[in-house]
């Protein structure tokens, strides 16, 4: 008796199947829009059903935005320290604006 999953078995579940033209300007619409973006990234992510170039193309994006973000407030934050460190009194009086 077998206890455990085979992983061949485990990705024949999934739909490797072509993607069409269709489903790919429905899925860009509902990357779109704000909050169904969200739902819609975690149903790609999360469903064992969804076609694997639909969740690899989810999960690349979502590395995409996490990285992007870490960037952003990294060299944000470097900009504001410098910026606060040559024009501390100046800075403060223009952020309080």
């Amino acid at each position: 008796m077998n206890d455990y999953v085979d992983i061949d078995e485990q990705t024949e579940k999934r739909d490797s199947s072509v993607v069409g033209i269709g489903e790919w300007i429905l899925a860009i619409i509902l990357f779109g829009i704000p909050v169904v973006n969200i739902i819609y990234f975690i149903y790609l992510v999360a469903s064992k059903k969804v076609n694997e170039s639909k969740r690899n193309y989810a999960l690349a994006k979502i590395i995409i935005v996490i990285v992007s973000y870490i960037l952003v407030y990294l060299i944000g934050g470097s900009i504001l320290l410098y910026l606060s460190s040559h024009y501390g009194n100046a800075l403060t009086a223009l952020i309080m604006f």
